[in-house]
């Protein structure tokens, strides 16, 4: 007997929703936002390395993946600092059946300050999604530190994660509720 989809989807696909692959070209990470950042031979601080090691582990595990809501993440096999994550809209959101490329980078004051994260589906910059998503690549969201929100959305370094990031971007930002999103609409979310 044939699965259904919602049940197929997820047995099809959670082999691949992590994985680790080779983004050098000719010694250098290519094709990536902040492939710019990337030094040969560079040693990492153990912290860091210790903090997304521990990530990686969890995040290998916990990405969303359902047929209306999924995200794929691969780090550089050898400099795990550098990674991209694909997520899909979620299904009812504009940004449903769409899939947006995200590159992502840890500075070696990983965990104390997050991640940088830029949008790449922008269509070579002419494409604005959203009020939170840049057409130049820029992500607005507290947890990033791009946008100011209360103490408790900020990023906080013993707390806060990748995973917690990028389902923030595929729940917060990319959701049905665009028009919210507008700085000064916010605060009108329910009353509508």
């Amino acid at each position: 007997m044939e699965l259904p989809l919602p049940k197929k989807y997820p047995l099809l696909m959670k082999d691949l929703r992590f994985d680790y692959i080779n983004m050098k070209e000719n010694g250098k990470i290519s094709k990536h936002h902040y492939g710019s950042n990337y030094q040969s031979g560079h040693k990492p601080p153990v912290e860091k390395t210790i903090r997304l090691a521990q990530e990686l582990a969890d995040i290998s595990h916990a990405l969303p993946i359902d047929h209306t809501n999924a995200i794929y993440v691969r780090c550089d096999k050898e400099r795990v600092d550098f990674m991209q994550a694909l997520i899909m809209g979620s299904n009812g959101t504009p940004y449903g059946h769409g899939a947006y490329l995200f590159d992502i980078y840890f500075e070696d004051s990983y965990p104390n300050n997050p991640p940088k994260v830029n949008l790449m589906t922008t269509g070579s910059g002419q494409v604005r999604f959203n009020p939170n998503l840049y057409a130049c690549g820029k992500v607005c969201l507290s947890l990033l530190g791009t946008w100011r929100g209360q103490a408790m959305e900020n990023w906080d370094a013993k707390v806060s994660t990748l995973l917690q990031v990028l389902v923030s971007i595929q729940s917060i930002i990319m959701s049905e509720d665009i028009y919210f999103n507008e700085p000064g609409f916010e605060h009108e979310q329910g009353s509508v």
